[in-house]
């Protein structure tokens, strides 16, 4: 005779979930002489920062030093989570040092005012106040520079929302410019071109005189930038929320051609929504001789129909020639080694161009930014 007996089943332990802790680690080995002074900077959602140490270069067999581990989370009331790829984009930004051939994790610290956790503490704090600031060169401005800066400051003053200089090669007007942009007390600049790549003379001047003088910020995503180290959108908008006792101002640069294509300002793409939301205090359209008088420019900058282009300025001296402007709250601004034109309206409303009366061109070979005999 058999007897059955049924016994009662057990629940089987299935783990659904796992927690993860991404984890930011920095580790460095005193074996590879070429790597003194570097360490590597990775990213690991394993158990520990040592057990995804231990897994590299496992079969070199070398001493691995780790420096630190710390969670990947932003440090902020805001919080939220990134990646080494994140901390990597930040610490190009510092200046830091990275292998290239091939492209690896490796950083060079050594030398740096900074260690690597240092640094890692200010981007998870998401403090960037030191971005753009390790200029040391102060400035002083040729007296053409100074008077074309007197003139427009006293057309602003005067009510004009609209000035233009159309100034030699070499004549410096970034660099005027950004005087400019200082003798007015703006927050909120954008500068506007249909030449990209003047993007860079923008940013070298920006860093090598502005950014350690002033809180501003020079923010641009365009690929004319890739080798420097502009601020992104996102972490403007950052540090806007977190960082707003600073007084952050910003320096944003955008190229025509993105500004046309944006479906705020005429064009098909979801982008720039943050250009068109912003209330701009100055804006300065570069080289603006080129690709501005246009339909779809037309469209980008101006709000209603019933505005009417700026018929185009020929003389250099754009004092003499230039019509009254409605008084505005704020000015708009054009530079270039052609015209240059600044304007105080808002983009939140569109880049409304006031009429003008067209001038004919300056003959005289004697004619100057500040000076026309005509």
């Amino acid at each position: 005779m058999f007897i059955w007996k049924r016994e009662p089943m057990t629940k089987p332990n299935i783990s659904t979930y796992r927690e993860i802790t991404p984890l930011i680690y920095s580790w460095g080995t005193p074996d590879i002489p070429k790597y003194d002074g570097w360490e590597k900077i990775g990213y690991t959602e394993q158990a520990s920062a040592d057990v995804r140490i231990g897994q590299q270069a496992s079969q070199l067999g070398i001493a691995k030093v780790k420096h630190w581990a710390l969670r990947a989370q932003f440090m902020t009331e805001s919080g939220g989570r990134f990646t080494d790829h994140d901390f990597h984009a930040y610490l190009r930004q510092q200046g830091v040092e990275r292998e290239l051939k091939p492209r690896t994790e490796w950083h060079k610290f050594e030398g740096l005012p900074k260690k690597s956790i240092d640094y890692f503490y200010a981007f998870a704090g998401q403090d960037y106040s030191d971005l753009q600031a390790d200029g040391h060169e102060d400035y002083v401005l040729r007296p053409e520079q100074h008077a074309a800066v007197e003139q427009a400051l006293a057309a602003f003053h005067d009510g004009r929302s609209e000035i233009l200089w159309n100034a030699k090669p070499r004549f410096g007007k970034t660099l005027t410019t950004y005087d400019l942009m200082r003798r007015l007390d703006v927050r909120k600049v954008l500068i506007v071109t249909n030449r990209p790549a003047i993007a860079n003379s923008w940013y070298d001047d920006f860093v090598k005189f502005i950014g350690h003088q002033t809180t501003f910020k020079f923010v641009s995503e365009s690929p004319s930038l890739a080798a420097r180290s502009p601020m992104s959108r996102e972490q403007w908008r950052k540090m806007l929320y977190e960082h707003s006792d600073a007084d952050p101002r910003i320096v944003e640069f955008v190229s025509l051609q993105d500004l046309k294509g944006s479906q705020y300002f005429g064009g098909v793409h979801t982008k720039l929504k943050h250009i068109a939301e912003f209330v701009w205090d100055l804006l300065v359209i570069d080289e603006a001789h080129e690709g501005v008088d246009t339909t779809k420019t037309d469209v980008a900058f101006d709000t209603s129909p019933s505005t009417t282009s700026s018929a185009p300025t020929h003389c250099t001296c754009r004092a003499r020639h230039s019509a009254p402007w409605p008084r505005a709250s704020s000015p708009k601004t054009r530079s270039s080694t052609g015209p240059t034109r600044t304007s105080a309206r808002h983009l939140s409303r569109g880049l409304t161009r006031v009429p003008t009366t067209p001038t004919p061109p300056c003959r005289s070979s004697t004619c100057s930014p500040t000076r026309c005999p005509a």
